[in-house]
């Protein structure tokens, strides 16, 4: 059965963003950098998981030349969350070097790289090599709380934040 959409409905909410790629640097920096007095706030049960919607996969995986999706972790600033923070997942498409450099070295062309930002790519059709903006997106959000309780994966844990 679908869901309503209502403003109440945090899904319906939802919107899918674009990260500058100095605020995903610091999230992930955060993340692998987050002090040992810090590491007690983000325990396993808080975040479990991530749901994305399938629009954000398919507006990421629609930029040029994306075959793959690197997925960071991160820790971002959220002022409604009880830490003030929360995890998050930063999507970049990803390509084989030698699909987007058709003078890429033959032991480099299976390496996956990061497509970020302005980059020249091979246009295979057109021989010639076109600029691109690839953009990051933090489209995640964190179980809890959003979760499905039900699910065969949902384990129990100590957790605070309630599901919704």
């Amino acid at each position: 059965m679908a869901q309503e959409n209502t403003p109440s409905n945090p899904v319906d909410e939802w919107k899918s963003v674009v990260v500058d790629l100095a605020d995903a640097q610091d999230w992930v920096s955060t993340w692998i950098n987050l002090p040992e007095d810090q590491q007690k706030q983000f325990k396993p049960a808080e975040m479990r998981a991530f749901v994305v919607r399938r629009a954000d996969f398919v507006d990421l995986l629609a930029q040029t030349d994306t075959e793959f999706a690197r997925v960071y972790i991160g820790i971002k600033p959220n002022p409604e969350s009880p830490t003030g923070q929360e995890a998050c997942l930063v999507f970049a498409s990803a390509a084989r070097k030698g699909t987007i450099d058709p003078h890429a070295k033959e032991d480099e062309k299976h390496i996956i790289v990061d497509l970020i930002g302005e980059q020249e790519v091979y246009n295979w059709k057109e021989e010639r090599m076109e600029k691109y903006n690839f953009e990051l997106f933090d489209v995640t959000r964190p179980c809890p709380p959003i979760c499905d309780p039900k699910s065969p994966l949902f384990i129990e844990g100590d957790s605070d934040i309630p599901c919704q």
